[in-house]
């Protein structure tokens, strides 16, 4: 796929993330104002636990360098040589020398985010896919831990979330029983 790009940029998309415009929008202006010797961007992420409107802390990863938080590499430069090495989380960018793009001095952490919806439910079909029957476990195990904060009131929530979605699509707007006493648990949790 890489060498089948045509732009100077590509970016990196897993199923279970959406992007509000805004934020998508501003990410991409930052890009266009990187050096020449940044490429790749992290991105930070709201890891949606329950529903849209709650967050989790839990399983934050660490850059090279150190840094901790939610965030993952989504987008990279088309610079010559550029390719993928590795198996499935156990891979990384690299450049035609071997050396390897994810670095402090070629990334820049972005400030524009997008929603990571990895354990929310998908659809009635959800055990047969993905984390299937522990998803349930996850999320409440999530809400146990204290997790299921609300989201502040300005976060932009993307506008697919307000759309008509397909019968066989549950609604993340909407908490299961399982979610619901994750927030709850979670919520007594901070006020106990």
């Amino acid at each position: 796929m890489i060498a089948k790009t045509q732009t100077e940029w590509f970016m990196v998309l897993d199923g279970d993330e959406v992007w509000p415009a805004g934020q998508l929008q501003e990410t991409l202006r930052e890009i266009e104002t990187l050096p020449t010797n940044k490429n790749c961007v992290l991105s930070p992420f709201i890891f949606c636990v329950g529903d849209i409107y709650h967050y989790s802390t839990w399983g934050q990863y660490q850059t090279p360098w150190g840094q901790k938080g939610h965030f993952t590499l989504r987008f990279f430069r088309k610079v010559k040589g550029i390719h993928w090495e590795g198996s499935y989380d156990n891979d990384s960018l690299y450049y035609e020398n071997k050396e390897l793009v994810y670095t402090k001095e070629n990334c820049m952490l972005s400030n524009y985010y997008f929603f990571h919806c990895g354990v929310l439910p998908r659809s009635k079909k959800d055990s047969d896919v993905t984390l299937g029957r522990r998803r349930p476990v996850t999320t409440f195990a999530l809400g146990l831990f204290g997790h299921g904060k609300l989201l502040p009131v300005d976060a932009e929530i993307p506008k697919v979330f307000s759309l008509e979605p397909a019968k066989i699509v549950k609604q993340p707007q909407r908490l299961s029983s399982t979610a619901s006493l994750v927030n709850l648990l979670a919520y007594l949790k901070d006020r106990l």
